[in-house]
């Protein structure tokens, strides 16, 4: 895999993600950390990008990326490694396994563990976590700032890099949606697996972080995110009532679960016009095989096309009705009222805005939801508040934030460039 052009050594070392091949050749932002990147490097610091790739591509059918794309120094982390390294990852897992197997004690944990050592998300986490360390100790960067969701590959990055680069900084960029049951990025285990410093992304992922008890003691930041949005008008009132805009998750089960719901509220309530909006992983045709009810659409439904921006669907919409996606806020910040379907307990729910309180009306059932969407109800408070919410999750990016806790990072020194 390519090792990308620039010279060896960094200060930062970024580990990103490249989920379509097309990513490659577009210059300009990363997609989770912005122009963060280019921003480090204009205060003089020297930066390169891993990414992590999560594509199916060959390379060799990658886009070629022009000469202006090349502004950082970019690595695509290999799929595999070589064969040596392969072998000894299978036998360091197979080594655990029968650690856990011979183990005394809550002997169910133990069997479940020991198979899941031996699968393949285990080996793929040690398999990204070796690349990582590899990269570092090649380039031997003073900071290594990943993305942090609470994945086993990401304490495994940093224990190895750690070791390959003594003193090495560990910063770890919460940047997605927090889900209500995320423990294991909020838990300590250890100064080798735990981050230096959790930078967030927003104002409810720190203040989050910083009431979490397992992180007690751990420096927690606010970085921001290129997710932050422009400063939009506050809504001066309630809309039409006429719009239910459906945000399905990315899983098949939630997406069948509310495109059900919209087409049972579509039929119970005719008035209304209920817009379904699929994440990209999911599609309409992927749905109606799974579900043949799904095959024919009644008039008031209406199928958001896959190139219609996510906001003009939130602009129209009164309610967004949602379990777990995090498309939620754009709805929220266009003035609609968040709208929770599910009847689990309050601990069980998937819902990632679990911290907002009374802004979201929670309908525990479909057949409910005729009822609950009632448009003379809505109050602009509660609508003010809701869009107040949604602005502030994700914070514009500060650079300063980063830098502070990179602790003894150095005026950088020339560059040396690949022999060779």
């Amino acid at each position: 895999m390519p090792e990308g052009a620039g010279p060896v050594g960094c200060d930062i070392l970024f580990v990103s993600h490249l989920t379509a091949a097309e990513q490659w050749a577009l210059p300009g932002m990363d997609t989770y950390f912005g122009s963060l990147p280019q921003q480090l490097r204009g205060f003089g610091h020297r930066v390169r990008i891993a990414l992590i790739d999560h594509t199916a591509t060959p390379f060799a059918d990658f886009p070629t990326r022009p000469d202006a794309a090349v502004d950082l120094p970019r690595t695509l982390l290999p799929r595999r490694l070589d064969r040596a390294e392969e072998a000894a990852i299978a036998n360091r897992l197979a080594a655990v396994a029968a650690d856990l197997r011979a183990g005394s004690g809550h002997a169910d944990l133990r069997r479940l563990a020991a198979r899941q050592a031996a699968q393949g998300p285990a080996r793929q986490s040690l398999r990204i976590a070796t690349a990582i360390a590899r990269l570092a100790a090649r380039h031997r960067p003073r900071a290594l700032v990943l993305t942090y969701e609470g994945h086993a590959w990401e304490r495994m990055a940093m224990r190895l890099s750690r070791q390959a680069v003594p003193g090495l900084r560990c910063l770890a960029v919460h940047h997605a949606i927090l889900a209500p049951m995320q423990q294991a990025m909020a838990t300590r285990y250890g100064a080798l697996v735990d981050p230096d410093v959790i930078l967030a992304a927003g104002r409810a992922a720190f203040d989050w972080l910083s009431q979490a008890p397992g992180l007690r003691g751990l420096p927690i930041d606010l970085l921001g995110s290129p997710r932050a949005r422009p400063a939009a008008p506050a809504p001066t009132g309630p809309k039409d009532g006429m719009g239910v805009l459906f945000l399905p998750e990315g899983m098949l089960s939630e997406s069948t679960r509310l495109a059900l719901a919209a087409y049972a509220l579509a039929a119970a309530r005719p008035d209304l016009t209920c817009t379904i909006r699929l994440h990209p992983l999911t599609s309409r045709a992927a749905l109606a095989a799974a579900e043949p009810r799904l095959r024919l659409s009644p008039p008031n439904v209406d199928w958001s096309p896959p190139d219609r921006p996510l906001d003009e669907d939130a602009r129209r919409a009164t309610w967004a009705v949602y379990r777990g996606s995090s498309a939620v806020l754009s709805a929220m910040a266009a003035g609609a009222v968040p709208v929770y379907l599910g009847d689990e307990p309050a601990e069980l729910r998937i819902d990632p805005l679990r911290g907002a309180g009374a802004i979201v009306q929670i309908v525990p059932r479909t057949e409910d939801l005729a009822e609950a969407l009632q448009a003379q109800e809505i109050r602009t408070e509660r609508l003010r508040d809701g869009w107040a919410y949604a602005q502030s999750y994700y914070t514009p990016m500060d650079p300063e934030a980063l830098l502070r806790h990179m602790i003894k990072v150095a005026t950088p020194s020339p560059p040396v460039q690949d022999t060779p």
